[in-house]
């Protein structure tokens, strides 16, 4: 079952994301909140090439749901990790002090073989908001671009910002 997300463009993802990440998965495992009335599934991903902020070696990222003893919680649209892969990542640190994904899993883009990208949206439908016309590029744009042609991209938006 799919779910539809609010779409953000390529360009606010750069702009919202204090790190940009490219790295490799290592590890997920989930653990409660402080509460312990919801579950997050947390992401080491190895660093290999900060495209902006300094995070370090490696980053940590926190996603809503995930299943601790049997017990699950499911979160439509959110972005999911899985070990192994090599991905480009847009990310910022909420108020509480966890690290997320921006605007979902379009913050999220897969890297194949082939040094080429793909979204990370399969199962959701990304939607422009009712009365606004969709501007930027759209995350769907970046499909099969090579890794290089994504960091250019990444490069110019950073320099026009500045």
């Amino acid at each position: 079952m799919g779910t539809s997300i609010a779409r953000v463009s390529f360009e606010d993802t750069v702009a919202r994301a204090e790190w940009i990440v490219e790295g490799d998965v290592v590890r997920n495992w989930c653990g409660w909140d402080s509460a312990h009335r919801f579950i997050w599934t947390h992401t080491e991903i190895a660093v290999r090439n900060s495209w902006k902020g300094s995070p370090g070696r490696s980053v940590t990222v926190s996603e809503p749901g995930g299943m601790i003893n049997g017990m699950g919680m499911q979160v439509a649209g959110m972005v999911r990790y899985a070990t192994g892969e090599h991905v480009i990542v847009f990310l910022y640190r909420t108020p509480i002090g966890l690290i997320r994904t921006v605007g979902l899993a379009q913050g999220k883009l897969k890297v194949d073989s082939q040094s080429l990208v793909h979204p990370a949206v399969a199962g959701a439908t990304i939607i422009t908001p009712a009365g606004a016309r969709p501007e930027g590029t759209g995350i769907q744009e970046l499909e099969s671009r090579s890794v290089g042609t994504v960091h250019d991209h990444v490069m110019r938006l950073k320099a026009v910002r500045k």
